[in-house]
């Protein structure tokens, strides 16, 4: 999980019965490297999380093509990137994408959230 996030991130996690390991996000591009996604990696990793932080979007297909041949999920933290529904609902690549609109997001909306859900055929297909 990229460790810049809200604390209730980890909570989350931890009350799955999950260990969340942070992965440091570079200042220059507020997303993870890929050698320092690996060295995150252990037999017992399920996902990794990326928080999108600041309205930065990026294509996180460069972690999914790190990931083939395993069975390790990319789930998306999007609360600080949406923008529209037009222009982002996330990457195929991942496995599920979770957006926020409580007042505290830059596009705010008082409160709610949007999960999209993808099947693993999904991250096979172009578009969103």
């Amino acid at each position: 999980m990229t460790g810049m996030n809200i604390p209730c991130m980890h909570k989350i996690v931890r009350e799955h019965g999950c260990v969340p390991v942070p992965v440091e996000i570079s200042l220059e591009t507020l997303k993870p490297s890929i050698e320092d996604i690996k060295r995150s990696i252990s037999d017992r990793t399920k996902a990794i999380v990326v928080a999108f932080v600041y309205g930065v979007v990026y294509d996180t297909s460069y972690i999914a093509k790190a990931l083939e041949g395993t069975n390790i999920e990319i789930i998306e933290d999007c609360a600080q990137s949406f923008q529209s529904v037009e222009s982002f609902r996330g990457h195929p690549c991942a496995v599920m994408s979770m957006f926020s609109f409580g007042t505290i997001k830059h596009n705010a909306a008082g409160a709610g959230a949007v999960t999209i859900f993808r099947d693993k055929a999904d991250k096979y297909r172009t578009g969103n």
